[in-house]
């Protein structure tokens, strides 16, 4: 699903992300625990690694099993609002149809900020080999540690503003 400016404000209302922030500011929160910080960072570049190497292998599903299966996922590209996990991973589908169109995918100078234990904002750039072409650009993710049925709780990007 595409929505306007107005409907993904609305669906991003009330944002834990801007509460933990807030919070957090608010009552000197800033200086937690760096072992904390320093794990996160760790995991999430494992995996950012793993979703690159799931896209590699031309593995569109595993390369989302790192997107938060929620229907309040934002993913936002230069020309669009996509709201929820299905509606990622459809778009995902329609433009990268087949291994060829995939290409090869290459993250670099990426940089991970902790807001939290459990909430981080990532940057950097991305760019795909493919034998025609070879387009890339830059991304910002948020990523957040969260509850998984029956499980561990798990980092997943919950958040992904990504351009050309």
């Amino acid at each position: 699903m595409t929505l306007s400016r107005r409907q993904a404000a609305a669906a991003l209302a009330g944002a834990p992300l801007a509460a933990a922030s807030v919070s957090a500011c608010a009552s000197g929160a800033g200086m937690l625990d760096r072992d904390a910080f320093a794990a996160g960072q760790e995991a999430i570049q494992v995996c950012l690694n793993t979703q690159k190497t799931a896209w590699n292998n031309g593995d569109i599903d595993g390369f989302m099993d790192f997107y938060w299966r929620d229907p309040r996922l934002v993913f936002i590209s230069e020309r669009s609002w996509t709201v929820g996990w299905a509606a990622a991973l459809a778009r995902y589908q329609t433009n990268y149809p087949n291994r060829a169109a995939m290409g090869t995918l290459d993250f670099t100078e990426i940089t991970i900020t902790m807001i939290t234990p459990d909430d981080a904002y990532v940057w950097g750039r991305w760019s795909l080999q493919r034998a025609g072409d070879a387009p890339g650009g830059m991304f910002t993710l948020i990523w957040r540690r969260v509850d998984s049925a029956g499980a561990e709780r798990r980092w997943c990007i919950v958040h992904d503003h990504t351009s050309a």
